[in-house]
């Protein structure tokens, strides 16, 4: 699941998405908001994989959607990667400290975003923990992948 309020980078995104994980189902929610609600209607066992969760959405931002996703029973244990336009170092190490599991600086072209997803789509999700600080953030520039 993709939660970004930029239409041009959730259709980037979905075209990525499906050019690399072909059989992956994307589910889309255009603000936090928008996400949460569907994360707490969907029916038992049907929550997201993995949450791509963009920090800078109106209404309500990916900071907040963290904490609320985190607080919930019914979501804590989806895996939730910050998927943001910042490298801020202090927003970096808010979100390791709010739980996010990944940090990834939204790629600057189509072939590293989905190679990303690549390394994404071939994590073992179901024996997943939070990595170390130290590789917590995935991308941070043009060749973070694979170093």
């Amino acid at each position: 699941m993709l939660a970004d309020d930029d239409e041009d980078d959730r259709e980037l995104f979905a075209q990525a998405v499906e050019a690399s994980l072909p059989e992956a189902q994307l589910a889309i929610a255009e603000n936090g908001n928008v996400l949460l609600q569907k994360l707490k209607n969907s029916p038992e066992g049907a929550i997201p994989d993995v949450l791509f969760l963009d920090m800078n959405m109106p209404i309500k931002n990916g900071k907040e959607c963290l904490s609320e996703i985190r607080s919930s029973q019914q979501l804590s244990a989806i895996p939730v990667i910050i998927y943001s336009t910042s490298g801020n170092q202090e927003q970096v190490d808010e979100m390791y400290a709010h739980g996010a599991d990944y940090y990834i600086r939204k790629p600057s072209s189509f072939s590293l975003l989905k190679e990303m997803l690549q390394v994404i789509g071939s994590m073992d999700w179901a024996s997943h923990c939070t990595p170390e600080r130290q590789n917590f953030v995935l991308l941070q520039g043009p060749k973070s992948i694979g170093q």
